[in-house]
């Protein structure tokens, strides 16, 4: 039997962090939300219904990725779809998601080896999910290899380590080339807010000046200003044509 399963990495700002939303399990790990599609649903749909659970106004909607190798299922062949989200986070009166805090950081890096470390974290009930990422090049692919670290609280459960290793690796890599980041912004923002949120999702700090002249080929001035401090910082919206520029920061 062939069981399709969607799941949600859903993100968004939190409290000047990037926080991820998780989903507490009987045996005391945690997973992504997870929920089982029926044979007469569209993928698209069982996904919307993960998002609306959480209560949260989605931005940025798109499947990730794929799991299905033969062996994922203790008896029956499970297959999950995964979506990357984007949101607002708000607190959800389902007692089973939480909100953690997630960052990626580069602990070592060649030409051959990268090893990051993904570290998950709720203050408010003590749970802490740290994880050794290793990417290793290997002919023309990456074999990508992960490790539950000692001073965790809990694990990720299932293989969902991966998926959110996935979606840590592509707002990293590509939030600002394929503005992802302007989901993450009101309709009408100032360049130190994109930069703000760019640093909060990359973990490091950019040079404002070059900053500045990459993002302002991706965005239009709306023609007013808002009082930061003791000046006045010009509005700008985003292009959506940027999807169809070439280059990355």
């Amino acid at each position: 039997m062939i069981i399709n399963t969607v799941a949600a990495v859903v993100t968004g700002i939190k409290q000047d962090h990037l926080a991820i939303l998780l989903c507490h399990q009987k045996d005391g790990s945690w997973s992504l939300p997870e929920k089982e599609v029926s044979s007469d649903e569209d993928l698209d749909h069982a996904a919307s219904q993960i998002m609306e659970q959480s209560g949260c106004k989605v931005t940025y909607f798109r499947q990730l990725y794929t799991l299905g190798k033969a062996d994922r299922g203790n008896k029956n062949r499970l297959i999950t779809t995964a979506y990357l989200s984007l949101t607002s986070p708000v607190n959800t009166e389902d007692e089973a998601l939480k909100w953690f805090s997630i960052t990626k950081t580069t602990e070592y890096s060649d030409s051959n080896r990268r090893t990051s470390l993904i570290t998950m974290e709720n203050t408010e009930i003590n749970e802490k999910i740290c994880y050794e990422i290793t990417d290793t090049a290997c002919d023309c692919y990456i074999k990508k290899d992960s490790y539950i670290k000692p001073e965790s609280t809990t694990i990720i459960g299932a293989d969902h380590i991966k998926l959110i290793n996935m979606a840590m690796d592509e707002l990293q890599l590509h939030v600002i080339s394929s503005g992802l980041i302007f989901s993450l912004l009101p309709k009408e923002f100032t360049l130190k807010q994109v930069q703000n949120v760019y640093e909060i999702i990359s973990g490091e700090k950019k040079d404002t000046s070059n900053f500045r002249r990459d993002i302002l080929k991706m965005v239009s001035p709306v023609g007013k200003t808002v009082k930061t401090y003791n000046k006045y910082a010009e509005l700008y919206s985003f292009n959506p044509l940027i999807q169809y520029l070439k280059g990355d920061l």
